[in-house]
């Protein structure tokens, strides 16, 4: 039998025609080359240069969030304080008329601007009160290029000496950076740090078979869990090589309850003597 073509099946050519002609003109179709897409990824757009420091106060140092605005030691720091412009102290006149001569060790905050903060003026050591006052008077007319921690300016805390002679023509101020002195830290310690678990160097076997005996004395900085840092180990005195090796190992093991200045542990510069003596 056969079956004139349904309604259906007419529209159904039909739409299939229709459909031909669409792909036909999409096929011909020209996409303009400055056509921009509104879902870019937001990489392919050019980004504003990055800021040169980070938008809050705060540094990182081994790995701990610490304040800008706080007062870093010596060795904490990347760049050291040096100084820019020195100026020296005024001889008191009576005391250079009466032959006097003298020292002064003063300790005081540099700031992020280069400038030493007085209120931070401290004098650890001093022959005469005019020779501090004399030091106290510069201050503010010295100049100094401030510490750096990333890249970023940070306060620090310097100790410096003054000599007053009668021999020179004026007194004398270090012209290159401030070296911090030995043990320095105890003035800013409310709690010095203390040897929890000692452990004793072990006698080098060649030495003690050759009865040799010796010291050394070592400066490194302890941590605030209590560790010695050995990449800041510095040798002040030793008489054999060996016996340094020796006073690494037992460092290495050694614990100490760490500084604490206004109730938080802090990194503190040690100095220590070890002695081998084949009495012992």
């Amino acid at each position: 039998m056969t079956r004139p073509f349904s309604l259906t099946t007419r529209r159904v050519g039909a739409l299939g025609a229709l459909a031909s002609l669409l792909a036909g003109a999409a096929c011909t179709l020209r996409v303009p080359t400055n056509a921009t897409s509104t879902a870019a990824p937001v990489a392919a757009t050019a980004s504003p240069a990055a800021p040169t420091e980070p938008a809050d106060d705060a540094i990182i140092l081994d790995g701990k969030r610490m304040e800008r605005s706080q007062t870093f030691f010596e060795f904490q720091v990347e760049k050291q304080v040096t100084m820019k412009r020195a100026s020296p102290p005024r001889y008191p006149a009576g005391l250079r008329a009466a032959g006097v001569s003298g020292e002064v060790l003063a300790q005081f905050v540099v700031d992020t601007a280069g400038r030493a903060e007085p209120s931070s003026f401290k004098v650890l050591k001093s022959d005469h009160g005019e020779f501090s006052e004399a030091v106290r008077a510069t201050l503010p007319l010295t100049e100094f290029t401030p510490a750096e921690i990333g890249g970023r300016r940070v306060r620090q805390l310097v100790q410096m000496p003054y000599q007053f002679s009668v021999e020179r023509s004026a007194p004398v101020a270090p012209a290159a950076a401030p070296a911090p002195q030995t043990g320095f830290f105890e003035f800013t310690q409310d709690r010095p740090a203390r040897l929890r678990q000692p452990v004793a160097p072990r006698y080098p076997v060649h030495l003690r078979a050759a009865n040799v005996e010796g010291e050394v004395v070592v400066a490194f900085v302890i941590d605030t869990t209590g560790e010695a840092v050995l990449s800041s180990l510095k040798v002040k005195r030793a008489t054999d090589p060996a016996f340094v090796e020796a006073v690494k190992t037992a460092l290495a093991e050694m614990r100490f309850e760490p500084a604490v200045v206004k109730g938080r542990k802090v990194r503190s510069l040690e100095e220590m003597p070890f002695s081998f003596s084949l009495s012992k």
